[in-house]
């Protein structure tokens, strides 16, 4: 199970879900090209920077990053079909547009490693960390949001938005802490060698709070089980990273947390099957 986590597996979960979130929300069919290109390339990128890493002899300590290098001569090549495949469908099906704000996403994303050559101060481990999440949440908004939608309630979106975006910082936020000692051992900015442990308890504590919000906003419509969950877990997952559990599993939970539309997809066709 470890290596769904290791090799990113968790990560397609999440950005499949998040695609069928957009869909539900917004009200939107996303194209089909979308599928085949967003999640994988999200992969590519992903995994890119875990070797981007290795290679930079960044945090190899660290399982995960240790797992990748081992596993290098494999995911390179794979990385690089995989990409070509994705660039390939997107010049062919995918609009301009959406090219030119995925190529916008990618090359944020890679900022903090630039950002990183040039400073080693606390400042840039928090914007890295900020960046990643930014970049995860336009990752699945951005292009849903650029379409035609039937859903016109600014509020239902805005909030729907919140809970995604703080449940996504929750995790790195989270999971930054669970690598807090290493990094600062390895003197690598992050966002828990910025706050500390008590700075990561309050961001937890504020960002439950606004997701609760968003939550409140969402009752009436069918997405709040969904953003109720995330505001459980905001709370719960400090205190789930102090159980005697081996931290490629905590990881896995937590980053599985955003395959929740998942479920709530599969319950909803159940609805529609039996209705």
């Amino acid at each position: 199970m470890k290596y769904l986590h290791f090799f990113a597996v968790d990560i397609i979960l999440g950005l499949i879900a998040g695609g069928l979130l957009t869909e539900h929300v917004l009200g939107v069919s996303l194209p089909i090209a979308w599928w085949f290109v967003v999640p994988p390339l999200s992969w590519c990128v992903y995994m890119a920077d875990r070797l981007l890493d290795a290679r930079n002899g960044r945090r190899t300590e660290s399982l995960r990053h240790s797992a990748i290098q081992h596993h290098s001569r494999v995911i390179i090549p794979a990385v690089c079909i995989v990409s070509a495949s994705c660039a390939v469908i997107s010049i062919l099906y995918l609009p301009f547009v959406v090219l030119v704000v995925g190529s916008a996403i990618v090359a944020m994303y890679y900022l903090h490693h630039v950002l990183q050559k040039l400073s080693q101060s606390r400042v840039v481990g928090v914007l890295k960390d900020v960046n990643v999440a930014v970049c995860y949440v336009a990752t699945v908004w951005s292009i849903p949001l650029l379409m035609p939608h039937t859903e016109h309630n600014v509020i239902v979106i805005l909030a729907c938005i919140v809970c995604h975006v703080t449940m996504v910082i929750g995790i790195i936020a989270t999971e930054s802490e669970a690598d807090r000692i290493l990094d600062t051992s390895l003197a690598l900015p992050s966002i828990a060698t910025a706050l500390g442990a008590s700075g990561i308890r309050w961001l937890m504590w504020v960002l439950a709070l606004v997701s609760l919000v968003g939550t409140v906003l969402l009752m009436p419509t069918p997405i709040f089980p969904i953003a109720a969950v995330w505001t459980l877990s905001l709370l719960l997952l400090p205190y789930f990273f102090t159980l005697p559990i081996a931290l490629p599993y905590k990881r896995l939970t937590a980053e599985l947390l955003l395959s929740v539309p998942l479920l709530y997809s599969a319950y909803s066709c159940n609805l529609a099957t039996f209705a």
